[in-house]
This record gives structure tokens, sequence and C-alpha cells, in this order.
């Protein structure tokens, strides 16, 4: 009789990663190994029903008889991240020093200083390197089109919504999925090293960055892409790398010092994208009515 494959399937993985609100059913950590509740070796299928995610401490109490299978069961049943909106923080690895991906644009960081902001949009940061006691941390926050947080990470503490469709961290790479077949998001993490090699960053006034997974950086107002922005590797600047501004939000003309690059957004150009989009609208709904 030939043996059983201790494989389990990848769709039958991704399931269990959703069910399970994409973290440990105790502790909710997005860290995390496959359990079988009725152990393999027993008998236990690579079943849904039979599957729990445990983060690496929790998985370690359960193999040691610290934590019984009737409990593992209990919590699979009602896991702690379907209770909540994002999962707990988890810790990332600190470094002396970090190095920043963000697509094609490369920024090295030096030694001490205050915060620096690899992107700003309208004042606000949305990615961000700390240099504080212990280590050099970072800050990043994540989204999709609507400007609803995918991925937040403060201070180096790592944090998922529990509402997309597929989340995967394994070795250094991370990937959220938002349907099937569409990649939200690719990151990789190290304490070295911070690389957002696909992503998407925009605030509550639809203003924002997008990469793209050749490395290109796109910018995007009202979910439209408006202009691309040439990377590169470059040094510390006094503030920061680069800022994105919407022009019509402020009162008064603003002009980022101390970014590498500062990029704005004139109202000239907002009033030709709403005609841009009001053509397309038009045209949607002519080509809608019938003949």
């Amino acid at each position: 009789m030939k043996g059983r494959s201790r494989t389990i399937p990848e769709a039958v993985k991704r399931e269990v990663r959703r069910s399970c609100g994409f973290g440990c059913v105790v502790c909710g950590m997005p860290i995390f190994h496959y359990d079988h509740i009725v152990e393999f070796a027993e008998g236990g299928e690579h079943a849904v029903e039979n599957l729990a995610l445990l983060c690496p401490n929790h998985h370690q109490d359960k193999t040691s008889g610290r934590l019984s299978r009737n409990s593992v069961a209990a919590r699979r049943a009602n896991p702690h991240n379907l209770r909540r909106g994002m999962t707990p923080g988890y810790a990332l690895a600190r470094g002396e020093a970090i190095e920043t991906h963000l697509g094609n644009l490369i920024v090295k960081d030096g030694e001490g200083g205050e915060d620096f902001h690899v992107l700003s949009i309208n004042g606000n940061s949305f990615l961000t390197v700390h240099h504080e006691e212990g280590g050099v941390t970072f800050s990043a926050r994540l989204t999709d089109d609507e400007g609803r947080t995918l991925l937040r990470v403060d201070h180096g503490s790592l944090s998922v919504s529990t509402q997309v469709w597929d989340y995967r961290y394994e070795g250094t790479r991370l990937s959220i999925r938002t349907e099937a077949g569409r990649i939200a998001l690719e990151a990789d993490f190290t304490d070295e090293l911070v690389r957002f090699a696909r992503g998407l960053f925009i605030d509550r006034n639809e203003t924002g960055l997008r990469v793209r997974p050749n490395g290109s950086l796109v910018m995007v107002l009202d979910r439209l892409e408006v202009g691309s922005i040439q990377g590169g590797r470059m040094g510390r600047y006094p503030k920061g790398a680069l800022a994105v501004v919407r022009e019509s939000l402020f009162s008064f003309p603003l002009h980022p010092d101390g970014y590498a690059f500062a990029r704005i957004i004139p109202q000239h150009a907002e009033r030709q994208l709403q005609r841009m989009k009001g053509k397309l609208t038009r045209e949607k709904r002519g080509s809608s009515e019938p003949a």
C-alpha cells in the first residue's frame, strides 16, 4: 500500500489561512505553522477542518503536550483573528541599518538622525525609517484601491488585515491577494532590507503611489494613474526620499523641502483629469444604451 503524502495541498492551505483569519487561532500572530489537530501520524487527514494555524510558540506547546488537542479544536472553531479587523502585531527583526527599496527607488540609510520619510503623501508619512534604541525599525501602511489598510507596520510591529482574500509570509517574502489571481502586495523584510516589490499607498484623499511589479513608480489620483516617477539609488536627505502633494488640498503654496524628490499634482491637472473621467463616463453610458 502506497504511503500517504505529508504534503498539504496548496488549495487546502489557502482555505485554512482564510478560515483561521491569517494567524494563530490562539493568539492571532501572523507567523504560523500548519498543525494537524488529529496528528498526521495518528491518521489525521489533510482536511481543512483538521488543520489549524498555530504560531511557533503555541505549536511547540501542542507538540510538547502543554496545549491539548481539545483546546486547539475549540480555538479552531472560534479563531482569535476572526473577531478582529487586523492581526496582532508581530515584531520584525531589527538591524543596525536598513536599505529600503520602494520599487526602483533605493535608499541606503546611514547612522543616527531623525525619522527618515521614504514616502510622504500630502504631508503624512506612509513609509518611515526610525532610529531607535536597540536598532533601526520602520513604519509603513499599504492599502487597496479604496485606501483601506492591507498591511500596517508600526515601528517594526507588523499587522495584516483579516479581510484580505489571501496572505502568505514564507521566508522573507510577504504577499497579499485581494482576490483570486490578483496580487496586491509583495514585500521582503529582513533586519537589513525592506523591499516593496509591488503595492499601493493611498490616503483618504485618493492620492498616492503605486509600485508596479517592474519596479516603476506611478502617481495615483482618484484611482487613475497620472504620472510616473523616476527612481534610482540615493543617499540620505534631510527629511526624506519622496513627497507627493495634491495642490488643491492646501490653501497656500506647498513645496516640500528636504526631500530627494517632490512631486506636486497641480490643480489644472486635476481639472483635466475630471474632464477625462467625465468623458469616459459618458462614453460608457452611450455604449450601454440599446441601439
